[in-house]
């Protein structure tokens, strides 16, 4: 479940996630990127694996457990429940083949009206959030449609701790948000139906991670996958059970993490309350500055690992707008480093942080400075097919643009950018928006 969240980008705050009138333009006029497969490669010890494994399958971040190992049984489909616009298709039948790729799951697009056994429903997000509230898309079990899981959901039919062998699921996704926000949703949300029902902040790499930093499935999301579905496994296994086969399923599926030493590291749920009132857009300033600052103390008194402490400092600097901007600088440049030394210059934690550390530089008037960050945001924009990234990165560079007074080249750049925006926020009047907020932030000063 993805929740509907505002996502706070240092000196530029965009607001992706809610309600507007979309007409999404015809799929020729929106930028988006080509189908890829990813390398499966997963550079963590398997140990580690396996205890993320048992918490993805086994826990929640509110304490609860699930008592026995739940999947589907045999081929799986899943379609539409009504004909959807071709984006969300194309981008359906992009993930499917991933997934056969890559997780090596037997799953196949269904013909119209054919039974499923994933439902996919788009509906506009008010009516979402009358099903769930709070949340911007949802997966849930034992449910072909709204009526069912309504129906199913006191008597304990719908819920998944109630699930064995997984039949049919239906996946909710908001219809009138951008095309990259249903994109982003389908990922989570299908996956969830097929395997993990648990987000792990302590996991950097995936789309099961409350960040929301990665947007579609990796090479991690592919492993835990394979897993799942791997022979070794039978549903209605207890959690010990599993335990006892994972290290045995995670030679054979990944070599690479037999040479990595284990962390260890483990849920923190007095963590997960800090960073969420950290990173909460419905509280004040200072309430959510005290809540990163607390997540801080924690993940480092804890013991939690430099992904959580990093994640922490980088909600602080997000949540201080209005503060120091050279402390809120300084910030973002230990968390950068950071990232490159736990993660790789590649990484799309390096990507977004140092977009957010670019616009924050040119806000302050340091130009140059932020200028040499546009490569790497351009690169991870495409490695992680993030086109509100790819946006940025654009409009990074017209700017720049602006201000050595090359206004023919920013206004190409503008114009190239919108087509990556029509697919990141959904219409031309989101985009205008957007637009309008960066250059009242930025208060660019065009030279005559």
């Amino acid at each position: 479940m993805k929740y509907n969240i505002i996502s706070m980008l240092g000196a530029l705050t965009l607001i992706a996630c809610q309600p507007m009138e979309l007409g999404v333009p015809d799929p020729v006029a929106v930028k988006s990127f080509a189908h890829q497969t990813r390398s499966t490669d997963v550079f963590r010890a398997n140990g580690d694996i396996a205890d993320e494994f048992m918490d993805f399958m086994f826990r929640n971040e509110l304490g609860g457990e699930t008592p026995v190992f739940s999947r589907f049984d045999g081929p799986i489909v899943v379609r539409y429940d009504t004909p959807p616009p071709p984006l969300a298709l194309r981008d359906l039948k992009r993930l499917i083949a991933r997934l056969r790729t890559e997780a090596a799951i037997d799953i196949r697009l269904g013909a119209a009206q054919e039974p499923a056994n994933i439902y996919i429903h788009r509906m506009p997000l008010a009516r979402l959030q009358t099903i769930a509230p709070n949340t911007a898309c949802l997966v849930v079990p034992n449910a072909r449609n709204p009526k069912e899981f309504r129906a199913g959901w006191r008597s304990g039919k719908t819920q998944w701790r109630n699930v064995v062998t997984r039949n049919t699921v239906s996946v909710f996704l908001p219809s009138d948000q951008s095309p990259q926000s249903e994109r982003d949703c389908l990922h989570e949300e299908v996956a969830q139906a097929l395997g993990p029902l648990n987000d792990l902040y302590r996991v950097s790499n995936t789309v099961f991670n409350d960040d929301n930093m990665h947007t579609v499935l990796t090479a991690y999301d592919m492993l835990i996958l394979r897993t799942v579905y791997d022979h070794q496994f039978q549903i209605g296994m207890r959690p010990e059970q599993v335990r006892a086969r994972l290290p045995i399923v995670l030679a054979r599926l990944n070599p690479r993490g037999n040479g990595y030493g284990s962390s260890g590291r483990s849920l923190s749920l007095n963590w997960n309350t800090a960073i969420k009132e950290g990173a909460s857009p419905s509280l004040s300033e200072q309430r959510r500055i005290n809540g990163a600052k607390r997540a801080t103390r924690i993940a480092v008194a804890e013991n939690l690992g430099q992904a959580r402490v990093n994640f922490s400092v980088l909600t602080h600097a997000r949540s201080a707008l209005g503060r120091d901007p050279q402390l809120r600088v300084a910030q973002y440049q230990k968390v950068l480093k950071t990232y490159h030394q736990i993660l790789g210059a590649d990484s799309v934690q390096v990507g977004l942080v140092s977009k957010e550390l670019a616009f924050l530089l040119f806000h302050l008037g340091l130009v140059e400075e932020a200028s040499t960050f546009i490569p790497t945001i351009m690169a991870a924009a495409k490695k992680y097919q993030n086109a509100e990234l790819m946006f940025e990165a654009l409009h990074l560079q017209a700017l720049v643009a602006r201000s050595d007074g090359n206004l023919a080249q920013a206004k190409a750049l503008v114009a190239q950018a919108r087509g990556w925006g029509l697919y990141a926020f959904g219409s031309v009047a989101a985009v205008n928006h957007i637009e309008r907020q960066i250059d009242v932030l930025m208060k660019v000063k065009e030279k005559r």
